[in-house]
């Protein structure tokens, strides 16, 4: 992480954390000591993972605290919308900041229901993929079936078509990592006063 992602990153957090205690402040019902030290220090991990069983049904305990911050943090973000279409901007520079570097701040913003805006090629992206995976396959099976019955052609097609699979989430991670960095750059310049 080089000082401008860092320097991104610890003003996200504090943005998220301020707006958050603020808007416990404005409901009455302020963060207890235990709140606020979760909300500063999430887990990188879901808890409780390495008890499941996959034959046994697990009866997960309901964590109110963080329910409680991730309703906080939806209430801050509509707050924010309400008030102003500029702060949009701050959230999602704050989204696409926390997506990039895979921090557990983006769980809350996430589960507390704070939407990522996708673009709109997104879906069209993901038809293409599917149209290309469809063809190479198709293509790949008449490619294997003319000709001479041999072992070699379908060989060939069978590590082609694989080949594509494993390439197709690698391209799409490396779409998706440029294109937000690009939403970095383009929500820095239009930042609000909240998040300076």
């Amino acid at each position: 992480m080089n000082n401008g992602e860092d320097h991104n990153l610890r003003l996200v957090v504090g943005f998220v954390i301020r707006r958050v205690t603020e808007e416990a402040l404005d409901s009455g019902e302020p963060l207890d000591a235990d709140e606020q030290f979760l909300l500063a220090n999430l887990p990188s991990r879901a808890m409780g993972s390495e008890w499941v069983d996959a034959d046994q049904p697990l009866a997960v305990p309901r964590d109110l605290a963080f329910e409680k911050l991730c309703s906080l943090a939806k209430s801050a973000y509509d707050h924010d919308l309400s008030l102003s279409a500029e702060a949009g901007n701050d959230w999602e520079f704050a989204i696409a900041v926390l997506k990039l570097q895979g921090h557990p701040m983006l769980w809350l913003l996430q589960w507390g229901g704070v939407e990522e805006k996708k673009p709109w090629w997104d879906k069209w992206l993901l038809l293409a993929a599917a149209f290309l995976v469809i063809v190479v396959g198709v293509g790949g099976m008449c490619f294997a079936g003319i000709g001479p019955p041999g072992q070699v052609r379908w060989i060939i097609v069978f590590c082609g078509f694989v080949g594509l699979l494993l390439l197709i989430p690698l391209l799409s991670q490396r779409l998706e990592r440029r294109r937000l960095q690009r939403m970095v750059e383009a929500c820095r310049s239009s930042l609000s006063g909240k998040l300076r």
